[in-house]
């Protein structure tokens, strides 16, 4: 093997416990990476399911214990403390805490990751989700001489002076939508800097392993049943509740139609899951929506879908699940905000609706279900796109030409050079 390998460590920085589009966006990018170029290593923040998956894909990973922030104003039973005690020490308490945290939090990490740096000999430092965190990473890469670079995955509503300014440190932006390069260009990150890299997909790799039989069986659906899905984790912003809705509206129609919520929960979206099966409840759809849970034959329950719903009510950075649903031959359904038109092609491999409408959600599914020569028209023309446009190999050769830019000295070329279509 080559001994002039650059080390690359790719630094997930999820702590909330759920696996979401970033664990197998990294996972598919190692998985395909040029291993006689470089290789890789993943610095987790917690243990996850996927650890497993990562090493067979010839990827060393590392478990990083995360100080939580400390709260003077809390006691153990998480309730906060009296009023009388937060209006007399409060300030004083306030400044101390915010000392002690940056500390914690910040400084000491600095110094761990520069010690890490040095004893794995990284050569590049690749953040996983976005510039906004872990900051000590690109703290630390001034005291060695690994360069970094950042995934960009959410659109965020604001960069503060902090982050920006040490955002100049990286030598380059992994943009996963226009949606995202257009924020943040809105605050003021140079162009030359962010290059569009949709995320990608590989049709061979996502297969089913189980019969539609046995998904049907398992959730007691009848074959007759028009199944339809949605999925990611249950979060307020990941728009359950307008599927709820939606619902509600579809089965005047279609009584015997079943939705999918497919997906787990933080524990501090516990409370929205608990709106979620209040809202079914109050709306007697227990028998129309099923929630899953977390799954890991997600192949599997989309074969069993006529359409695969993506519903945001803010906007989605990329989707990958409408991806997941195309490359399956499904037609999908996605909100006019976000990345998901960038993916979609309204009334050629799915339909977009108006965010945030229920009526209009239902309509675009009802549409879908109610003419099923249209819908496998769209699920056909959705793999063929996903093949032409959004292929990991895609994804892949883009990235790997930002590495070589970088570590060859040469010039880095917008965006529109190297990202997808």
């Amino acid at each position: 093997m080559n001994d002039n390998r650059k080390k690359i460590l790719y630094v997930e920085s999820n702590v909330d416990g759920t696996i979401g589009g970033s664990y197998f966006s990294l996972l598919y990018l190692i998985q395909g990476l040029d291993k006689t170029k470089y290789v890789p290593t993943v610095a987790f923040y917690r243990e996850n399911e996927l650890i497993e998956r990562y090493e067979k894909a010839g990827c060393k990973v590392h478990i990083i214990d995360k100080a939580m922030p400390l709260n003077f104003f809390k006691k153990n039973n998480n309730q906060y403390t009296s009023n009388k005690v937060s209006s007399i020490y409060g300030p004083p308490l306030l400044v101390l805490q915010k000392l002690i945290n940056y500390f914690r939090l910040f400084l000491l990490p600095s110094f761990q990751c520069i010690g890490f740096i040095k004893r794995e000999k990284i050569d590049l430092i690749h953040l996983n989700n976005t510039l906004l965190r872990p900051q000590e990473w690109i703290l630390a890469s001034l005291f060695t001489s690994s360069h970094v670079v950042a995934h960009e995955r959410g659109i965020n509503d604001s960069y503060p002076f902090l982050y920006r300014l040490n955002a100049k440190r990286l030598k380059a932006i992994f943009c996963i939508s226009k949606s995202v390069e257009n924020r943040l260009l809105e605050n003021g990150f140079p162009k030359k800097q962010l290059h569009l890299v949709y995320n990608g997909l590989d049709p061979e790799e996502f297969t089913i392993s189980k019969s539609k039989e046995t998904i049907m069986d398992e959730f007691e659906l009848n074959i007759s049943d028009p199944v339809i899905g949605l999925i990611g984790n249950i979060k307020p912003w990941k728009g359950q509740g307008l599927m709820v809705r939606a619902m509600d509206l579809i089965v005047e129609k279609i009584p015997n139609a079943r939705c999918l919520i497919i997906g787990t929960w933080a524990e501090s979206a516990r409370d929205y899951y608990d709106d979620i099966r209040k809202l079914i409840s109050e709306r007697n759809l227990e028998k129309n929506i099923i929630i899953t849970g977390y799954r890991t034959d997600i192949p599997c329950l989309i074969n069993v879908l006529r359409v695969v719903v993506h519903a945001s009510i803010q906007p989605e950075p990329f989707g990958r699940v409408l991806l997941e649903g195309m490359v399956l031959g499904k037609p999908v359904v996605t909100p006019d905000i976000g990345a998901g038109p960038e993916i979609v092609e309204d009334g050629e491999t799915g339909s977009i609706f108006a965010s945030g409408d229920p009526r209009s959600l239902a309509d675009a599914i009802l549409h879908l279900l109610e003419n099923p020569q249209i819908a496998e028209e769209m699920g056909d023309a959705g793999r063929k796109r996903v093949v032409e446009h959004f292929h990991i190999r895609r994804n892949i050769k883009s990235i790997e030409s930002i590495y070589a830019s970088i570590f060859n000295n040469q010039p880095l070329f917008s965006s529109r050079t190297v990202g997808a279509d």
